[in-house]
Order: C-alpha cells, then sequence, then structure tokens
C-alpha cells in the first residue's frame, strides 16, 4: 500500500502532466516483486488513483487480504495512519507490516495497530516479517542489487505510460535505479545505515 497523495491529491494519478501522482514508488513495486518472486500473490493499493476515503475502503475491502505491507515517507504519516484504523477496523486478524525512510530514520519502533516495522532495506526482509511475523526487524542494506527483481509495475494503474518525467522527454517513461543510499553522509544516512551502492 502507498498512501501518498498528500501532495499530488486524490485521484492525481489520472491527470495528465502531474508527476507527483503518475511516478511510482520503487520501494513498493521492488517489494511485491520479491513477494511474487517467493509465490506469493500481491495486490497494490495506490491512494492516488482513489477519489477519497471511501474509495480506499471500498478497495480494502475488496479483497481478503492475509498481510498489509505500508511503506510511506514522514509527510503520508496522517495518512498512514488513518489507512491502519480501516484495517483494524474490518479485519483484525490481518498482519499488518511497516517501513520505509519515515520509519526507518525516526526510529520508531512500535505503533498501534502495526504487527511487524521494519527498519533499513525490506527487499529480503519482507519474507521474515511475513512467514516469521516478528514485532520489529532490522534489516541490513543490501549488497548484491544485481539479485534483486526489477520493479514490478503491474501493481499498480499504468499512468506512469501518460506524463513524462521530464518535460522535454517522450511518453512513455519509466524510472531506473542506478545506485541505491545517500552518497553524502547526512545524520539520516547515519541512522539508516545505508551508504551509497552501485547496481553491477
Amino acid at each position: 500500500v502507498f498512501p501518498s497523495n498528500r501532495v499530488a491529491g486524490w485521484s492525481s494519478s489520472r491527470v495528465g502532466g502531474n508527476l507527483d501522482g503518475c511516478f511510482r514508488p520503487n520501494g513498493i513495486t521492488m517489494i511485491g516483486s520479491m513477494l511474487r518472486r517467493a509465490g506469493h500473490t500481491v495486490t497494490g493499493l495506490d491512494f492516488r488513483d482513489c477519489d477519497g476515503w471511501e474509495a480506499v475502503t471500498a478497495k480494502f475491502l475488496s479483497k481478503k487480504w492475509d498481510v498489509v505491507c505500508i511503506g510511506w515517507l514522514s509527510a503520508e504519516t496522517p495518512n498512514a495512519e488513518e489507512f491502519i484504523k480501516i484495517v483494524r477496523k474490518h479485519d483484525k486478524g490481518v498482519h499488518v507490516v511497516c517501513g520505509g525512510i519515515h520509519l526507518t530514520v525516526s526510529g520508531i519502533k512500535e505503533m498501534q495497530g502495526v504487527d511487524t516495522i521494519i527498519h533499513g532495506e525490506a527487499d529480503y526482509a519482507i519474507l521474515d516479517a511475513i512467514n516469521e511475523r516478528p514485532p520489529y526487524i532490522y534489516s541490513n542494506p543490501v549488497q548484491d542489487l544485481d539479485d534483486l527483481p526489477f520493479p514490478d509495475r503491474t501493481l499498480f494503474s499504468p499512468y506512469e505510460k501518460t506524463t513524462n518525467f521530464l518535460p522535454l522527454l517522450d511518453i512513455p517513461f519509466a524510472s531506473v535505479m542506478f545506485g541505491r543510499g545517500c552518497p553524502y553522509g547526512t545524520i539520516q544516512t547515519l541512522v539508516s545505515g545505508a551508504g551509497t551502492r552501485d547496481v553491477g
């Protein structure tokens, strides 16, 4: 689940020319690829594809979820917290896993309604979170980026194909990751333990 709409707005993925609305998050799509590679059925839910909380709730209720994985930036924390309340209201038995840069940098290890929190890169840790279900996982940075599958862009609607990434580039566009981590040695980098690593 990508609870991001506070910058771009509801239904923003359908607005041509809105980069914030159509850009697909690599983190969530890579987690989806890892889960599918391990044999799990994966469904994506992007708030920018919905026109409000009723639509988010309806999409959640339209499927049977064994596990809900949520990742977000700090600005999206209110959305994430509200979505967790929706999940718990309608399905108290679903296993809720949360991660992403906000939780990693903030050091939060417990949240109301959350079963497992992952700090660091969740590419492999997500499998432990689903199979073993511990309350907290600290994941070391992935060293062999070539072992990771490509992001699964089928998890979300295909609006990436309707908006150019930069104004002078042709449509469709797609993002490509050449490295991971922060090359500047900032406090956030030190907290998360993520230095720069290049893709093979």
